[in-house]
């Protein structure tokens, strides 16, 4: 999952939602403009948080994945070895009884 633009987006809504804000209020301009610079820099910081957060979680969910699989393929590999003993067992036995 790409979460390299989450930052943005986060920051993007909240920019959006504050300027609706602001223009039903009417706030004078120059409080505004440096309230939306902080609400700008807050919902950015939030939205790297939550991509740390994604990040972390994708990762171990990957990494159990590969795990999992890592083990079915090794119960593959024992099933197969299992079946050829049992295989070259049946073939001595045949051998045996025909002497």
């Amino acid at each position: 999952m790409k979460t390299k633009d989450i930052p943005a987006i986060v920051m993007l809504l909240a920019g959006g939602v504050y300027c609706l804000l602001g223009i039903l209020y009417q706030i004078p301009l120059m409080d505004f403009l440096v309230q939306l610079l902080i609400v700008l820099l807050l919902f950015w910081i939030i939205g790297g948080i939550i991509r740390m957060i994604l990040d972390k979680f994708m990762g171990e969910i990957e990494d159990k994945a590969k795990e999992e699989e890592e083990e079915a393929e090794e119960k593959d590999a024992e099933g197969e070895s299992d079946e050829s003993d049992e295989t070259s067992k049946e073939e001595e036995k045949g051998s045996e009884e025909e002497k």
